[in-house]
């Protein structure tokens, strides 16, 4: 922005309304005006910035979405977990999927019964049990794209660095078409972030429209993670609202909403849990070395290797990715504790 004080002279100009066409100058001579220039990016180079970082995003989630399709087609066989799944399925019955799985698997019942309905409509074929998964993971991968794009659109940078991690997300391309829940999951686990802040005002601070909060519980019924990303999700809110003077939630419409997730836990209890803790024991034993209270009864060395293993593991066969990931988690956490104080 530049200020100076100048002179200067409008001129406004006419034209007669004689036949032949005269021009009348009027001159208006002021002085000392205050006279400031902003400069700023004009509005097509932002937008166009915003396209391409958008852009971006969207071709790199394209581009893993292309290639789970190719796999899908070429049908490569199951590995183990998801031939124990396949087997539960070979003649499928509410008897059998609202029971204790073969060989000790964990499965939301209702979503396998929902894979069983597309098994008797089209076979026993492995297309069609990996029918539902592999749908999951399209549209949970463009759920991510859209969950991008809207946090990287004023930043190019940070949306090309979003679409390489799209790219080298190969753990969650492996799920891509296995006969589990893991996509479906991600898929819900996804649905209370991209609900926008103005929803949980209107609902929880205002008390407007208070059955949509039992609307968005529902899919505690159908996956075993969405309870933590919703509460995950209405704590986020709540921690930032709440530094706001004035700022309230009202009690009824926490009734309705810790109500229905009650509620559907209680039902996905009768559905599932109940039928799965019959195989706790053997569960524990085999995953020991994954649990903290174990570790920690062994050595605390364990147990660092454990919160390690579980902050950067998952990217152990990428290196680069790890290695982009833990700045931005340090940023994150940082961000975070600033906006605290």
């Amino acid at each position: 922005m530049r200020g100076s004080v100048s002179h200067y002279r409008r001129c406004l100009t006419f034209a007669s309304s004689s036949a032949e066409p005269v021009l009348t100058a009027i001159e208006f001579f002021r002085c000392a005006v205050f006279s400031m220039t902003v400069l700023s990016l004009s509005r097509s180079t932002t937008t166009g910035r915003i396209e391409i970082a958008s852009l971006a995003v969207w071709i790199a989630g394209a581009a893993l979405i292309a290639v789970a399709v190719v796999r899908y087609f070429d049908e490569p066989s199951f590995w183990l977990d998801e031939a124990f799944v396949a087997l539960s399925l070979r003649d499928p019955s509410p008897a059998t999927i609202f029971a204790q799985l073969q060989f000790g698997q964990f499965f939301p019942r209702i979503y396998l019964g929902a894979i069983a309905l597309v098994r008797e409509a089209f076979g026993y074929r492995i297309w069609s049990l990996r029918l539902l998964p592999a749908v999951s993971f399209v549209v949970a991968t463009l759920f991510w794209v859209r969950l991008l794009v809207l946090k990287s659109r004023t930043s190019l940078a940070a949306a090309l660095l979003a679409g390489a991690l799209i790219l080298g997300s190969s753990f969650w391309l492996d799920q891509a078409i296995q006969l589990k829940q893991y996509s479906f999951d991600v898929l819900l686990a996804l649905v209370p972030f991209l609900i926008d802040d103005a929803f949980f005002k209107d609902a929880l601070s205002d008390g407007k429209r208070k059955l949509r909060l039992a609307v968005i519980a529902l899919p505690c019924l159908l996956s075993y993670t969405y309870p933590l990303a919703l509460g995950a999700r209405v704590l986020g809110w709540y921690l930032q609202e709440a530094r706001r003077s004035g700022f309230r939630v009202r009690s009824s419409a926490v009734s309705v909403l810790a109500g229905s997730m009650m509620l559907a836990l209680i039902g996905v209890w009768m559905t599932d849990h109940r039928f799965n803790l019959l195989d706790g024991p053997a569960y524990l034993a085999y995953w020991g070395d994954c649990i903290l209270r174990s570790c920690l009864q062994h050595n605390a060395g364990s147990a660092l290797r454990l919160l390690a293993k579980f902050l950067w593991g998952w990217h152990g066969r990428q290196p680069l990715v790890t290695a982009g990931v833990v700045p931005l988690q340090i940023l994150g956490v940082y961000s975070v504790i600033r906006r605290m104080k």
